[in-house]
This record gives C-alpha cells, sequence and structure tokens, in this order.
C-alpha cells in the first residue's frame, strides 16, 4: 500500500501540490483525473523521488525509494538507433532484471513484429505501448502510468485497457493512471481521484454504474443518518460550497430518503462541474 502523508511541494511563485493526503491499496487501480496543470505529473514524479516535496510517501510503511516502481511518465524517451528489443534488454540491463521473457511482453503489446526495427522508425502507437511494456518489466509492485493511451488508435486503446484490466491488475501491486481520457479511465479504474490546482478535490468509489450523484446538504442535522458512513459517498472540497458530497452508488434511496438536494451526472458532466467551479 502507498500512503501519501500531508504531501506539499511549491516554489517560490506557486503552490504545485497542497496537503496531499491518499492511500492506494494493492489489487487495486486508481485513476488520476484533472486539467494540465493540476499535478498529476508532478505527483507522479513525487512518488519516484523526482521532486523536493515535504512531507512523506510510504509503500507499506517504509519509505517509497524500497519499492519497485513501473513508471510510463508523459513521452516514454528511448534511444533512436537501437531496435526496439535492443531498448527493452538495455533498460533490463541497467535496472538488473533478471529472467525477462522479452517475446512476451513484446506480444502482449502487439509490438513484437516491430522487435527489429530501430525505434526512430516506429509509429507513434507502437513508441507508446513500448513505454508501457517498459514499465512493467520486472513484475513492479507499484505502476504509474501517465497517459498510457496517448497517440493509440481505438484497437491499441482496447489492448491496453484490457491489458491493465485482466493482466497487470494484481493482488500484490497497484496501479495509478492519469488520463484525459474520461471514458476509458472510468472503465478500468476502482477509485477516481479529482486533482485541481494542486489540491484533491474529491476521491469516490467507480461503481461502474455510469452515473454519479452531486448531493447537497440542507442543513447540519443533514449529516445524521448513514448517508456519511457510506463507502459510496465523498466530499467534495470546492472552495464555492463546503456542503457538497458525491454519491457513486446506485441505491437512489438512500438520498431521496435524506434531507438532501441531489442532481445526476455522468462522468462528463461531473468532471466538469468539478473543474469549472
Amino acid at each position: 500500500m502507498i500512503s501519501i502523508i500531508d504531501l506539499n511541494l511549491q516554489t517560490k511563485k506557486q503552490i504545485i501540490l497542497e496537503d496531499i493526503n491518499l492511500n492506494f491499496k494493492d489489487g487495486k487501480i486508481y485513476g488520476l483525473l484533472g486539467p494540465n496543470g493540476s499535478g498529476k505529473t508532478t505527483l507522479f514524479k513525487s512518488i519516484l523521488g523526482l521532486t523536493n516535496y515535504d512531507g512523506e510517501i510510504l509503500y507499506n510503511n517504509r519509505p517509497i525509494k524500497y519499492a519497485h516502481v513501473g513508471k510510463l511518465i508523459e513521452y516514454p524517451m528511448f534511444y533512436n538507433n537501437l531496435t526496439v528489443l535492443e531498448n527493452l534488454k538495455l533498460h533490463g540491463a541497467y535496472t538488473n532484471l533478471e529472467n525477462i521473457d522479452y517475446k512476451e511482453i513484446l506480444s502482449n503489446f502487439d509490438i513484437y513484429e516491430a522487435k527489429d526495427k530501430k525505434y526512430s522508425e516506429i509509429s507513434l502507437g507502437m513508441k507508446q505501448r513500448l513505454g508501457i511494456a517498459r514499465a512493467i518489466m520486472g513484475d513492479p509492485s507499484v505502476i504509474l502510468l501517465d497517459e498510457p493511451t496517448n497517440g493509440l488508435d481505438p484497437l491499441g486503446i482496447k489492448s491496453v485497457r484490457n491489458l491493465i484490466k485482466n493482466s497487470l491488475r494484481k493482488p500484490t501491486n497497484c496501479i495509478l493512471i492519469s488520463s484525459h481520457n474520461l471514458t476509458e479511465i472510468e472503465s478500468i479504474s476502482d477509485e477516481l481521484i479529482f486533482i485541481k490546482k494542486g489540491r484533491i478535490i474529491t476521491k469516490i468509489k467507480n461503481n461502474n454504474n455510469k452515473l454519479f450523484y452531486v448531493v447537497t446538504l440542507k442543513n447540519k442535522e443533514s449529516l445524521a443518518g448513514d448517508f456519511l458512513e457510506n463507502p459510496y459517498v465523498s466530499k467534495l472540497h470546492l472552495e464555492s460550497n463546503f456542503n457538497k458530497y458525491i454519491y457513486s452508488g446506485d441505491d437512489e434511496k438512500l438520498i431521496k430518503d435524506g434531507n438532501y438536494t441531489f442532481e445526476k451526472y455522468t462522468l462528463e458532466d461531473l468532471y466538469e462541474e468539478i473543474m469549472c467551479s
């Protein structure tokens, strides 16, 4: 499990990450949603130890540096004059990975037939798939995928989606994915995390029912009852309104019987509501 505790990062002019507290459990896939500049990639880089942050990032109660982390951050970088296979073997060598079945890895991402092509000669989609293939080498305990379907055609997107859901997810690892493709991230994530201007706005369980409810409490007495104890209820931390919650379950009776008002949203509408508030 990854524990992020009181994570803050700022420059002299700008707060980049502010009061981040998150827990990521093994066996789960987490989708990180937010616009460009919201802090998604910086959060990933902090997990990798590439930023000078304040706070703690732990894996199983030990510093994150002791975890085996596989990563695809921004656009994958490889050596243009080396072949696809040579690039992977080089990565395996300098990360001390042994017993790697390169044929299986490349076949899983449908790039085995291009193994002898130079990196400069393959398509953008193949480069992206090669980046993901490199990220999962050595069976990492933490996998960070930043825009993993970037540059892929619909068949490539489907292939990556199935691979993440059916092969990459294991009881012994956790997967964090950032993406602007809301439909894809909703289809594979167990939990959705919204980040805006370096702050976590809400974290909700994904019930895959395609609908979310923005619930507004009418008064303090609304806090009574089972509503706030439901695992599919999360606080919505908006500066403009402190009485809103997200309900991602499918028992509409839970909110109809309470002293609340609510509206139904698709994920796209919910994203727009949060990011434009």
